[in-house]
């Protein structure tokens, strides 16, 4: 097995890649590993380390990929899922389950939402130099949990290589349109070369999956623009990393952000009311979500402290986002 070190920047509208190839084991290698079809997943586990941004309060030392946080996201084969009689893979997170599934005949990866009922492509490594790709989009409406700024935009292949045997689809840089009229996605990673420095493009990478990972936009809580895939393990082996300087963990909350987070929450777990209060900072708008992202509950307040009735929710774990005169903040909850 092989870890790959996976790095591009620009040079005068050039892609240069650097790759640095270790030789971890090679027990069992066969040359069809090398030349045949490479699966997105390990044999027994796959564990994506994907970057996602946070609201900054300050403009200055926050961090290789500004304010964000690193999340893990595990696959293992034994843990599945059928909808509408396909198997999907399902991950192991500290969030909630997330489906994903890969056609091995056409090298594609699908996303799957159980309360849309319907599963989207992420990645398709069939596609060769002119063909278009186009951004999911799981809901055009910037209300919608599962939003992101990027979401329908089309892209067109503009280049194809191979390194170290896997092909590596490559895209433009991400710009939004509006009347025909281009306009910058400043807070995205993908926006005109701003992280070009650490490899960070739309691209597709066989045994691998997209730059902006297989889930596209996982944390719907947060901020709404793709993710960044910093790393990959197989089988409990590093087996992708971006680059080497992002490391497989970036993370940066301004600490202003934290001490303002504090709102109590009791009691934990509950079994009919929860409480919330946020001391002396006004709080206009809950929501709560299931362990599948569906919102279940949404509430209009304008005060510092307020009683959820949650006897209606079954008994499970929850997530709220909670909406402040200044930020947004996200809490766990158990339902009795």
């Amino acid at each position: 097995m092989k870890l790959f070190f996976f790095n591009t920047i620009l040079t005068n509208g050039k892609k240069i890649h650097f790759v640095i190839v270790f030789f971890l084991y090679s027990i069992g290698m066969s040359l069809n590993a090398q030349t045949g079809y490479q699966s997105f997943f390990g044999d027994s586990s796959t564990t994506y380390h994907v970057f996602t941004s946070l609201t900054c309060y300050i403009t200055t030392n926050t961090g290789l990929l500004g304010c964000g946080d690193t999340y893990k996201h595990t696959i293992t084969c034994r843990d599945t899922a059928i909808f509408n009689d396909t198997v999907y893979y399902r991950t192991d997170s500290s969030f909630w389950s997330l489906y994903i599934r890969e056609d091995t005949n056409t090298g594609r990866l699908y996303r799957y939402f159980p309360n849309l009922n319907k599963e989207f492509l992420t990645c398709d490594m069939s596609l060769n130099v002119g063909d278009t790709f186009q951004l999911p989009l799981f809901s055009s409406d910037c209300q919608f949990p599962y939003f992101y700024e990027e979401a329908g935009i089309k892209l067109v292949v503009d280049s194809i290589v191979y390194i170290n045997g896997k092909k590596v689809i490559y895209f433009p840089y991400i710009i939004l349109y509006e009347n025909n009229n281009p306009y910058p996605v400043f807070y995205s990673a993908y926006y005109d070369g701003k992280y070009s420095e650490y490899g960070i493009i739309p691209a597709f990478i066989e045994g691998i999956g997209p730059t902006f990972s297989p889930f596209v936009y996982t944390v719907h809580s947060l901020e709404t623009d793709l993710n960044v895939m910093l790393c990959i393990e197989k089988n409990d082996t590093l087996a992708f990393m971006l680059n080497n300087q992002l490391g497989c963990y970036q993370s940066f909350v301004d600490i202003k952000e934290i001490e303002n987070a504090k709102i109590n929450i009791f009691p934990n777990p509950a079994s009919d009311q929860l409480i919330l209060d946020n001391g002396q900072e006004i709080m206009n708008e809950i929501r709560i979500f299931d362990m599948l992202g569906k919102e279940v509950k949404c509430l209009f307040i304008n005060n510092t402290k307020t009683t959820l009735n949650i006897t209606h929710l079954t008994k499970g774990f929850y997530f709220l986002q909670i909406l402040t005169e200044k930020k947004i903040v996200n809490k766990r909850f158990v339902k009795e």
